[in-house]
């Protein structure tokens, strides 16, 4: 892989497992009101349309996988798409077989009542994706295409990654170079506020130290919710100490309370209920839940300023093996 490559990639997924929660699917209605018809010509031949949602903001694009599929076909880079039910197979270097409907565009209104067209999907969700035999999941839409046969929508960005795709985009257009491969301009993404949300980024070899890409590195900023995982280490430790066990009982406190009931609550809790170590760990680690945080350290060490300064202590090695948790 070229190292261009490799240093993209890795920044990509490094961000990805920063944001990654785990979600499933649902079969809750979209109305997307955000949608585009976007030409795409390969190696400079005449264009054929792509629809296109944006999810939540502009750029933001998810591309049909049958309008894709039919315009690589009889190209290098042509695959086949069947999808059944929840489940989307690509198969690369197979002619694609259309099921009708392909490159129709979206209409500007609808037909019966005149207002702006609007398109619905299920919500975006994980569903399984095989690329050429191996499972995957991908965030992306299902829907039906012009000829109401099932069809998904796939991120423009992880559709080009995983096909290894040489793609331009613009408002104008995408452009495919099939002899070329996917790469990522750090210094253009830079350049367009890719970086903005993150403040900072460092990504390299833990081992090596050699750093892939780095965006304003020596610029401090909260840790946020990486405080978690030391949270999760500290009341681990209490339990290997044996101070606590995971089905320990443990009481809500007003504190708790409070805190789940401000804009960034994640678990509503109420003071005086009554839920066990396991669960409060699963809120602070899956939903990143500060209430379950906080519950977790009154409990463990009496208040949250002792067990900030647990936190704190350094490290004192143990030959004894830690617990294994488990979330059932």
């Amino acid at each position: 892989m070229p190292d261009f490559k490799k240093r993209g990639l890795c920044l990509l997924l490094a961000l990805s497992l920063l944001l990654a929660l785990p979600i499933t699917a649902s079969a809750d209605t979209v109305y997307h009101t955000m949608l585009e018809n976007l030409p795409l010509s390969v190696d400079g031949g005449a264009a054929v349309n792509i629809r296109t949602l944006h999810n939540g903001y502009p750029n933001n694009r998810f591309v049909s996988l049958r309008d894709f599929a039919a315009a690589l076909a009889n190209t290098s880079r042509r695959f086949n798409v069947t999808i059944n039910g929840t489940s989307v197979a690509l198969t690369t270097g197979t002619d694609y077989i259309p099921v009708g409907g392909e490159g129709y565009p979206f209409p500007e209104t609808n037909a019966r009542t005149g207002a702006p067209y609007v398109y619905t999907t299920e919500s975006l969700a994980p569903y399984y994706l095989e690329l050429d035999g191996r499972q995957l999941r991908y965030l992306s839409f299902l829907g039906s295409n012009a000829n109401s046969r099932p069809d998904c929508f796939l991120s423009l960005t992880d559709l080009a990654m995983q096909l290894d795709l040489d793609l331009t985009v613009s408002a104008a257009g995408i452009t495919l170079n099939t002899a070329g491969h996917y790469t990522i301009d750090l210094e253009a993404l830079r350049e367009e506020g890719f970086f903005y949300e993150v403040h900072s980024a460092l990504v390299g070899d833990a081992d090596t130290g050699e750093i892939f890409a780095a965006f304003e590195p020596e610029l401090p900023v909260p840790i946020a919710s990486t405080t978690k995982l030391m949270s999760f280490l500290v009341v681990m430790d209490a339990v290997t100490d044996g101070r606590i066990t995971l089905s320990d009982t443990v009481t809500i406190t007003e504190e708790a309370e409070r805190l789940s009931q401000t804009p960034d609550g994640a678990v509503p809790l109420q003071a005086g209920e009554k839920t066990n170590v396991t669960e409060l760990l699963c809120g602070m680690l899956l939903p990143s839940s500060n209430e379950c945080s906080l519950a977790l350290a009154i409990y463990t060490a009496g208040s949250e300023e002792a067990f900030v300064e647990q936190m704190n202590r350094p490290s004192i090695p143990t030959t004894s093996p830690p617990p294994r948790f488990k979330t059932a």
